[in-house]
């Protein structure tokens, strides 16, 4: 089950792209939406986009029908072989969508139908990837916006590099909301939104704790950033950071994780994941 299978490739390169956006992919909204971003945001920074979809050994092994709720179909297989070649053509469909829209963005794309454990593979493949962009919920629960897949759980507490959450829909990128709360992974925020102010074109908002503003605004402007307004904040807790989101009419949030340890299950009770669970924007975590 572990075996890993080729689906295209039209960058020509067997191997993960070193600094390649990867996009782990299910074919859904959500997944959709971040791939989506992800293309734009490589576009703007000539950087290539490697995607990748992973048929689950657990629904293929799964004798309960499982495979019904996650994957959001009422449809009955009549062999584990009916179901493994579904979910190799649903891959099969979902890599070659995204070949398309990097096609029509001019990005250099190859991509990788695997079968395993889906967090694991994720995670390996990430290893040498400058970004991540995954959906926050699959198939089985695109209708409900305070569920958090289990998959992309598995994934984020384990991974050390930039997430890109997607959402729902596609706005155009105008407006940053960069979130400060004082510490060394605001830096590598700031960074990312220097980065997309530049290739994107972007008008840019700063939340931060109050009685921050001058000191932050110097080591902003040190980070590259070059025009941005500051957001008064209190808190900054996930129903602040949705409030000044709503006011600036910010299309992308951009946080950094303030991860303690690898602990499992960081997200579960942190700040982010509350605010993964309430804002339907999507969302750069540095």
């Amino acid at each position: 089950m572990s075996n890993a299978k080729s689906a295209a490739s039209s960058a020509g390169s067997s191997g993960p792209d070193a600094g390649a956006f990867l996009v782990a992919t299910d074919g859904s909204g959500s997944a959709q939406h971040a791939a989506g971003l992800a293309i734009r945001l490589a576009a703007g920074q000539g950087r290539p986009v490697r995607g990748l979809y992973v048929v689950d050994e657990a629904l293929v092994m799964d004798t309960y029908g499982r495979h019904e709720a996650e994957l959001g179909t009422t449809r009955r297989f009549s062999s584990r072989s009916d179901l493994i070649a579904y979910l190799q053509r649903r891959g099969t469909a979902a890599l070659q969508w995204l070949e398309l829209q990097c096609e029509a963005a001019k990005v250099p794309v190859s991509v990788d139908l695997l079968m395993g454990n889906v967090a694991e593979l994720v995670r390996r493949q990430a290893t040498e990837a400058g970004l991540l962009a995954l959906g926050r919920r699959g198939h089985g629960h695109a209708d409900d916006p305070q569920h958090l897949g289990h998959h992309f759980i598995a994934v984020a507490h384990r991974v050390n590099l930039p997430l890109l959450v997607g959402s729902s829909g596609s706005p155009p990128i105008q407006r940053l909301l960069l979130v400060c709360r004082d510490d060394h992974g605001d830096r590598r925020a700031a960074a990312w939104t220097a980065r997309l102010q530049e290739g994107l074109a972007a008008v840019v908002s700063v939340l931060a704790p109050p009685g921050q503003d001058a000191a932050l605004r110097t080591e902003l402007e040190a980070k590259g950033l070059a025009q941005f307004r500051m957001v008064p904040g209190s808190a900054l807790t996930s129903e602040d950071i949705g409030v000044a989101a709503s006011r600036c009419r910010a299309d992308l949030l951009i946080v950094s994780n303030h991860r303690r340890s690898l602990l499992p299950g960081w997200l579960a009770g942190h700040p982010i994941d509350d605010l993964l669970r309430t804002t339907a924007l999507p969302v750069l975590i540095a």
